[in-house]
């Protein structure tokens, strides 16, 4: 049976989540994600995207490395019931790709059996994201002169305030992870 889908700390934050597809190509793709191959159209990027009304959101997929993106586009919904097997995340590398990308550190939670800890000093970050019963990070990060919070779980899962900011750290990740 999966494990429940975590709940985010806000209900407002929009989710996005990421799965090893373990697709060659756009119609075993679509095939995976119980699509049409026509829905996945070829972006600027190079991967395959698909806009669904129902359930609102976004797939988007890159055959190297052979990654699918759920991107909600309603706050505190999660990605479609469907069978995939999450793309597991190292919380110290996620943190580290938000950070070659730009954004500044300003706060730091890890949730361990449940519980978020306090906020963590600078120099404890790194035994806190890599202890082996760390399940997620929340973190508040600076860009642009606003404040970004992120929640990451190692299961693939990111929360924002925004479904534009879960898509652009979820990618950011993800990359950077290949």
């Amino acid at each position: 049976m999966p494990e429940p889908v975590p709940t985010p700390r806000s209900p407002r934050y929009f989710t996005a989540a990421a799965f090893d597809i373990r697709a060659t190509d756009r119609d075993s793709a679509a095939d995976v994600l119980g699509l049409d191959a026509l829905q996945l159209g070829p972006t600027p990027g190079g991967a395959f995207e698909a806009t669904l009304d129902v359930p609102p959101g976004i797939w988007r997929v890159w055959l190297r490395p052979r990654t699918a993106i759920w991107v909600s586009r309603v706050a505190g919904r999660t990605a479609p019931p469907i069978s995939l097997i999450p793309l597991s995340l190292d919380l110290l590398e996620a943190a580290s790709s938000i950070a070659r990308a730009g954004f500044a550190l300003q706060e730091l939670r890890v949730l361990r059996a449940g519980t978020w800890s306090g906020l963590i000093a600078p120099t404890a970050a790194r035994a806190a994201l890599t202890d082996p019963e760390a399940e997620a990070l929340w973190s508040v990060w600076a860009s642009a002169g606003r404040a970004v919070p992120v929640e990451a779980y190692r299961r693939g899962i990111v929360w924002s305030a925004t479904s534009e900011l879960a898509d652009r750290l979820l990618t950011i990740i993800c990359h950077e992870h290949a």
